[in-house]
Protein backbone atom coordinates (compact mmCIF):
# COMPACT_ATOMS: atom_id res chain seq x y z
CA UNK A 1 0.00 0.00 0.00
CA UNK A 2 1.03 3.66 -0.51
CA UNK A 3 0.02 7.23 -1.16
CA UNK A 4 -3.38 8.35 0.75
CA UNK A 5 -4.74 4.52 0.88
CA UNK A 6 -2.44 3.42 3.34
CA UNK A 7 -3.88 3.39 7.43
CA UNK A 8 -2.01 5.54 9.55
CA UNK A 9 -4.13 6.74 12.01
CA UNK A 10 -6.33 6.25 14.89
CA UNK A 11 -9.93 7.32 15.74
CA UNK A 12 -8.30 10.05 18.27
CA UNK A 13 -6.68 11.36 15.52
CA UNK A 14 -9.23 10.97 12.90
CA UNK A 15 -11.57 12.52 15.03
CA UNK A 16 -9.44 15.50 15.88
CA UNK A 17 -9.07 15.85 12.20
CA UNK A 18 -12.68 15.83 10.87
CA UNK A 19 -14.73 17.49 13.90
CA UNK A 20 -16.60 14.14 14.17
CA UNK A 21 -17.09 11.78 16.93
CA UNK A 22 -16.41 8.51 17.40
CA UNK A 23 -20.01 7.43 17.56
CA UNK A 24 -20.46 9.20 14.18
CA UNK A 25 -17.48 7.75 12.47
CA UNK A 26 -18.60 3.81 13.36
CA UNK A 27 -22.00 5.26 12.26
CA UNK A 28 -20.76 5.75 8.94
CA UNK A 29 -18.74 2.31 9.11
CA UNK A 30 -21.65 1.16 10.09
CA UNK A 31 -23.29 2.00 7.28
CA UNK A 32 -21.30 0.85 4.30
CA UNK A 33 -19.68 4.40 3.60
CA UNK A 34 -16.19 3.89 5.03
CA UNK A 35 -14.40 0.83 5.94
CA UNK A 36 -11.01 1.59 7.77
CA UNK A 37 -8.27 -1.37 8.38
CA UNK A 38 -7.66 -3.07 11.53
CA UNK A 39 -4.55 -3.05 13.28
CA UNK A 40 -3.06 -6.43 14.70
CA UNK A 41 -4.85 -5.43 17.90
CA UNK A 42 -7.96 -5.00 16.11
CA UNK A 43 -7.82 -1.08 16.34
CA UNK A 44 -9.15 0.66 13.31
CA UNK A 45 -6.58 2.33 11.01
CA UNK A 46 -7.90 5.66 8.55
CA UNK A 47 -5.93 6.73 5.94
CA UNK A 48 -5.98 9.84 4.20
CA UNK A 49 -8.71 8.77 1.74
CA UNK A 50 -10.48 7.41 4.94
CA UNK A 51 -10.40 11.57 6.27
CA UNK A 52 -11.33 12.70 2.87
CA UNK A 53 -14.01 10.79 2.83
CA UNK A 54 -15.48 11.51 6.03
CA UNK A 55 -15.21 15.17 5.03
CA UNK A 56 -17.22 14.76 2.60
CA UNK A 57 -20.02 12.75 4.30
CA UNK A 58 -20.07 15.79 6.33
CA UNK A 59 -20.18 18.53 4.17
CA UNK A 60 -23.00 16.50 2.16
CA UNK A 61 -25.13 16.49 5.57
CA UNK A 62 -24.50 20.26 6.43
CA UNK A 63 -25.73 20.68 2.66
CA UNK A 64 -28.90 18.86 3.54
CA UNK A 65 -28.47 15.80 1.68
CA UNK A 66 -30.09 12.32 3.69
CA UNK A 67 -27.95 9.07 4.12
CA UNK A 68 -29.61 7.32 1.72
CA UNK A 69 -28.72 9.78 -1.10
CA UNK A 70 -25.01 9.64 0.37
CA UNK A 71 -25.36 6.29 0.21
CA UNK A 72 -26.20 6.28 -3.75
CA UNK A 73 -24.12 9.15 -4.30
CA UNK A 74 -20.83 6.94 -2.98
CA UNK A 75 -22.21 3.98 -4.86
CA UNK A 76 -22.02 5.87 -8.38
CA UNK A 77 -18.78 7.04 -7.83
CA UNK A 78 -17.23 3.63 -6.96
CA UNK A 79 -18.75 2.53 -10.14
CA UNK A 80 -17.28 5.12 -11.77
CA UNK A 81 -14.23 4.65 -10.59
CA UNK A 82 -14.60 0.72 -11.83
CA UNK A 83 -14.92 1.84 -15.25
CA UNK A 84 -11.61 3.70 -15.94
CA UNK A 85 -8.81 2.74 -17.90
CA UNK A 86 -4.87 3.26 -17.66
CA UNK A 87 -2.92 5.29 -19.50
CA UNK A 88 -1.19 2.34 -21.29
CA UNK A 89 -5.07 0.81 -21.82
CA UNK A 90 -5.81 3.84 -23.59
CA UNK A 91 -3.02 4.29 -25.90
CA UNK A 92 -3.66 0.48 -27.27
CA UNK A 93 -7.14 1.42 -27.30
CA UNK A 94 -6.16 4.66 -29.65
CA UNK A 95 -3.40 2.79 -31.33
CA UNK A 96 -5.19 -0.28 -32.22
CA UNK A 97 -7.86 1.82 -33.57
CA UNK A 98 -5.89 3.70 -35.47
CA UNK A 99 -4.12 1.30 -37.25
CA UNK A 100 -7.66 -0.22 -38.27
CA UNK A 101 -8.57 2.71 -39.89
CA UNK A 102 -5.30 3.22 -41.51
CA UNK A 103 -5.87 -0.25 -42.72
CA UNK A 104 -9.40 0.26 -44.23
CA UNK A 105 -8.56 3.14 -45.69
CA UNK A 106 -5.51 1.14 -47.98
CA UNK A 107 -2.81 3.18 -46.58
CA UNK A 108 -0.41 0.42 -45.47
Amino acid sequence: MSGSSEPLFPMSTVMQQTDLTARKIRYYEDNNLLAPKRSNGNHRLYSFADIDRLLEIKKLLQKGYTMSVIKKYFADKEKQSQHKISDAEARKIFRDEFKQNFNQKGMH
